[in-house]
């Protein structure tokens, strides 16, 4: 995840959002998204609601 210039972390970025969303498409669940990129599960899970994926 970006962070500020004070090292504190800043919202996900759209490429963040477009991975989490494709790996939802290809079956991940959001554990084995948040392992394989920087996005927490509390985050995925807004990001899918956000795009009204789940």
């Amino acid at each position: 995840m970006p962070k500020t210039i004070h090292g504190k972390r800043c919202e996900s970025t759209k490429l963040e959002h477009i991975e989490v969303l494709e790996l939802q498409a290809q079956g991940f669940t959001h554990r084995q998204i948040a392992d394989r990129t920087t996005v927490s599960k509390s985050n995925i899970a807004k990001i899918l609601r956000k795009w009204k994926v789940m």
